[in-house]
């Protein structure tokens, strides 16, 4: 034995297949490791995309559901409508109503209505005291919007409602054209007195016909036997629960008034001698 030798570790060698067996674990694990990498990036490209997806759509639904919650609760009969005039849906008060006006049959089967003393009459033979009446639940029922009213209520293409009579932007509460057209529809049942033309008065149908059908008034009539008749009629004088309408003929009437007195808010002048006419037709 050399004296070199001694206390030297004996060289390790590995086989050629040990060689390639450690070479092949080596490159298995890296395979492995790409494989979960891409795995993981796979998986990350599905959630991602939905988990977004849902939270938008989360939110989505939640501004959707707060705006129609915020419109249900700030809209009703006793505030007032998107569709209404602003400042007017201010003078909204809600009181009980009784109305007036069934029919009643006597013994000898003849139809009356009963009136209270004083009570003013709306219905009837033409006289100076009915058409007065009348007048006066329409008179006054124009009046001007400030531009900023008028593009709130009527949108960008506002300007075309400019009334040059007025020299501004009229405009009336429906309820008060709607009197007017059944007013229209009272005096045609009179023609040889009022003369009223067919057209107008079909158009003035129409629309109370749509005014009705809005409001649906879920009110019930019942209906009443009498004898001498044999048959039953309805009893319309029920309590309704209906806006006041004087306060807010009394807010119409003030805001005709400031429309007179030619203030630059109303972005216009009246013009005296305007008041029977318009852009519109006959008012």
């Amino acid at each position: 034995m050399s004296l070199f030798s001694h206390g030297r570790d004996e060289p390790k060698y590995e086989t050629l297949e040990e060689a390639h067996l450690m070479d092949d674990i080596a490159g298995s694990e890296a395979d492995l490791g790409v494989s979960r990498r891409k795995s993981r990036v796979a998986r990350l490209a599905i959630v991602v995309p939905w988990t977004i997806s849902a939270v938008l759509l989360v939110l989505l639904g939640a501004s959707w559901a707060f705006k129609w919650s915020d419109e249900c609760g700030s809209s009703s009969f006793e505030r007032g409508f998107s569709t209404e005039l602003v400042p007017a849906k201010t003078q909204i008060e809600m009181h009980k109503v009784r109305y007036r006006g069934t029919p009643i049959f006597g013994d000898d089967g003849e139809e009356y209505v009963k009136y209270q003393p004083g009570e003013t009459r709306y219905v009837g033979e033409p006289s100076d005291e009915i058409d007065e009446a009348w007048n006066e639940l329409t008179t006054r029922r124009f009046f001007l919007l400030s531009e900023a009213e008028a593009k709130t209520q009527f949108g960008h293409g506002y300007k075309r409602y400019w009334n040059e009579g007025w020299g501004g932007y009229a405009a009336s509460l429906d309820m008060f054209h709607t009197l007017h057209c059944l007013d229209h529809v009272r005096k045609s049942l009179y023609p040889e007195y009022y003369h009223q033309t067919s057209l107008h008065g079909q158009i003035h149908n129409d629309h109370i016909r749509q005014q009705i059908m809005c409001q649906s008034d879920l009110t019930p009539l019942p209906s009443q036997y009498f004898e001498s008749v044999k048959e039953n009629y309805l009893d319309s004088d029920r309590e309704h629960t209906c806006r006041d309408f004087s306060r807010i003929r009394q807010w119409t009437h003030m805001r005709y008034n400031e429309s007179l007195t030619g203030d630059e808010v109303w972005t216009g002048h009246y013009k005296p001698g305007h008041e029977g006419t318009s852009s519109f037709g006959p008012v």
